[in-house]
C-alpha cells in the first residue's frame, strides 16, 4: 500500500522577485557608506579641534605677557628719571574738555543739609580749657528723638532729646508743636564726672511759632547753679513765686505735666524739679494732711495736703524724709519734708502735683493757673552773661563755616 502524506499534496510556493528590492539595497547599503565616513572623520576631527583651541590660548596668553611686561616696564621707566636723551615725540592731539556737569540750587541746598546734619567734634578754644566742646546742626524729619538718633548714637540721642525739650518746653509743646523743617543748631559739652551733656547754646527755628528761639546757658561766679536766658538776659523758664512754691533751691525743672519724654508723650503728671537730698520742702497753701507714705514702690516717701479754700490737693512725691502727720493741719510755708530719691526715682527731685478736688482726675500745671504767680529772672551778671553767649554764638556759627 502507497503510503500518502499531507506533505505529498503541497508543493512550494514560486516567488517573484520585486522590482523595487535593488534599489532598497542600493540605500541601505549607502547608508551604511555614510555612516562609516562621518565615523572616521569625527575620530580625524576632535584632536585638530582641540589642538586649535590650545594653540588659540597659548597666542592669548603670550599677547597678555606681553602686555604686562611692557605696563611694568612704563611703571618702572615713569618712577625712575631716566639719563638717557630721548628724541622728541610729537605731542599727542589734546583730548576735548569734558562737559561741565551742572548742580541745580536745590541739589547744592541738599548736599549743604546733608553736611550740616554732622556732628562736629573740636578742641575747645583757650577760653574754655579741658572743656570737650561740641555743636550739632539738623532739620527735622519726624520726632526729635528720632532725627537725633539719625546723628547721635544711643542712649546719647535720647538724652539730647530730653535736654532740648526741657528746653523747648516752655515756649512750645514739644510733641504737638515740632514740624518737619524745624532748624536746629546748638553747642553743647560733656560733664565728664556724671558722664551726661549740657547743652550751651540752641538756636531753633520753628515753623510752628514763626521765629527764631535762642536759649544761652550761663552760671554766675559763685552761684550753686547755671540756667537758660534768651539772648536780652531774661531767664528762659518761668518760676513759682517763693510764698506759694513748694521748693525755693532746685537747678532746673525737668518736666511738666504731659510732659514729653524720651521723644515721646508720657502723661507725666506733675512738675519735676531737680534738686539735692535734703532740700526743705513747703506746703503751697493752708491746708490738712490727707495721707503719707502711701504707694511707696512708686511714690517713696511722700505727702498729700487738702485745700479746701483751692479747690486743690496737691502731692509731694519721693521724699528723703517727711516731718507731718495724716490730720496735721499746716500753713502756707510750712516745711513738711525733704526732697529725696526714693520710690520710682531715678535721681533726687520733688514731683509736685496739683488735682482738683472735684474731679480727681483733672491734674492741673502750676504754671498756667492763678493759684501760682509767676515770674523770671533777669542776669544779674550782664557783662559776663553777654561774653558766654557771645562765645557760645562764635563756636556754633563758625562750626558752618
Amino acid at each position: 500500500m502507497d503510503s500518502h502524506s499531507v506533505l505529498d499534496y503541497q508543493s512550494p510556493v514560486s516567488r517573484k522577485s520585486s522590482p523595487h528590492s535593488g534599489i532598497i539595497m542600493t540605500v541601505l547599503a549607502a547608508s551604511l557608506m555614510g555612516n562609516a565616513y562621518f565615523l572616521f572623520e569625527r575620530q580625524n576631527w576632535i584632536p585638530s579641534d582641540k589642538a586649535a583651541v590650545a594653540s588659540e590660548q597659548q597666542v592669548v596668553s603670550a599677547q597678555v605677557q606681553e602686555t604686562e611686561s611692557k605696563s611694568i616696564d612704563l611703571d618702572r621707566s615713569s618712577s625712575k628719571p631716566s639719563m638717557e636723551k630721548k628724541e622728541a615725540v610729537a605731542p599727542a592731539p589734546a583730548k576735548a574738555p569734558k562737559k561741565a556737569v551742572s548742580v541745580s540750587a536745590s541739589t547744592a541746598q541738599k548736599v549743604k543739609e546733608d553736611f550740616k546734619v554732622q556732628r562736629a567734634s573740636f578742641v575747645a578754644p583757650e577760653e574754655f580749657p579741658g572743656r570737650e566742646i561740641q555743636t550739632l546742626h539738623f532739620s527735622v524729619k519726624k520726632s526729635l528723638t528720632h532725627t537725633l538718633c539719625r546723628v547721635m548714637s544711643d542712649p546719647e540721642c535720647k538724652l539730647m532729646s530730653a535736654y532740648m525739650s526741657r528746653i523747648l518746653m516752655w515756649r512750645m509743646d514739644v510733641s504737638r508743636h515740632l514740624r518737619k523743617g524745624d532748624r536746629v543748631s546748638l553747642v553743647y559739652e560733656r560733664l565728664p564726672d556724671e558722664q551726661e551733656m549740657r547743652i550751651l547754646r540752641l538756636e531753633f527755628e520753628s515753623g510752628y511759632l514763626k521765629e527764631k528761639l535762642v536759649a544761652n546757658y550761663y552760671q554766675a561766679p559763685g552761684a550753686a547753679h547755671g540756667t537758660f536766658y534768651d539772648d536780652s538776659g531774661k531767664e528762659w523758664a518761668l518760676r513759682l513765686k517763693e510764698q506759694r512754691s513748694p521748693i525755693r533751691h532746685y537747678s532746673e525743672i525737668t518736666s511738666l505735666p504731659g510732659d514729653y519724654r524720651e521723644g515721646g508723650f508720657s502723661g507725666h503728671s506733675g512738675t519735676d524739679f531737680k534738686t539735692n537730698v535734703g532740700t526743705p520742702i513747703h506746703a503751697t497753701f493752708e491746708a490738712r494732711v490727707s495721707r503719707v507714705n502711701w504707694n511707696r514702690g512708686n511714690n517713696g516717701m511722700c505727702v498729700e495736703l487738702t485745700h479746701p479754700a483751692q479747690g486743690v490737693r496737691t502731692l509731694y512725691l519721693h521724699l528723703n524724709k517727711v516731718h507731718v502727720k495724716a490730720g496735721q493741719y499746716v500753713k502756707a510755708g510750712d516745711i513738711i519734708g525733704e526732697a529725696g530719691n526714693t520710690g520710682h526715682s531715678f535721681a533726687p527731685h520733688l514731683h509736685y502735683e496739683m488735682r482738683s478736688l472735684k474731679n480727681k482726675n483733672k491734674i492741673l500745671n502750676p504754671f498756667k493757673t492763678r493759684l501760682h504767680p509767676t515770674y523770671r529772672k533777669t542776669v544779674k551778671d550782664k557783662a559776663g552773661f553777654k561774653t558766654s553767649a557771645r562765645r557760645y554764638a562764635s563756636i556754633l556759627h563758625n562750626s558752618l563755616s
